[in-house]
């Protein structure tokens, strides 16, 4: 019933919620007609981050300040890591290179809203990942994760290969 009407939510969404719900047909035909990640990606090691909650906007500024902030982490995990996917609604959206991963402070992150929840997380500052990686994993406005193994299922961090 909360999706049939807009602006009542849940606390968290349900199992498959990004799969079904009410859609637009534009958004329907965005989706479905979006290649696929074809490929196990083996060669890489991967951490996949669900950034569904906070972003609606996802043109590249947002989307790498919405990856980049404040996840629970394994910081030693997340320095092998190859590339950082943003995954909005089961699509890679964005490939960045994380150069170095911090503890959430104010100091590391001044241009963010620092809270006491932020205080055992970490983010990372970095760039976007080359043109090659982000042809092989976003394409023209990305790919959809169809690897039942890449998808996400309640935590918003998904390791792959590490």
């Amino acid at each position: 019933m909360i999706d049939v009407f807009p602006g009542l939510t849940n606390l968290t969404r349900g199992h498959g919620s990004a799969n079904r719900g009410p859609m637009h047909s534009v958004e329907i035909i965005a989706r479905f007609e979006l290649p696929e990640l074809e490929l196990h990606p083996d060669n890489h090691k991967l951490i996949l981050i669900n950034v569904n909650q906070s972003v609606e906007d996802t043109s590249r500024s947002t989307l790498y300040d919405q990856v980049r902030f404040a996840w629970r982490i394994s910081k030693p995990k997340a320095e092998q890591a190859d590339f950082v996917l943003a995954v909005v609604r089961g699509v890679i959206k964005g490939a960045f290179v994380a150069k170095e991963w911090l503890p959430v402070t104010r100091e590391n992150f001044p241009s963010f809203v620092f809270t006491e929840a932020n205080r055992a997380r970490v983010g990372f500052k970095g760039e976007e990942a080359s043109g090659e990686i982000q042809d092989w994993y976003v394409d023209k406005i990305g790919k959809r994760i169809v690897e039942p193994d890449m998808r996400h299922i309640q935590n918003p961090v998904r390791y792959w290969n590490i």
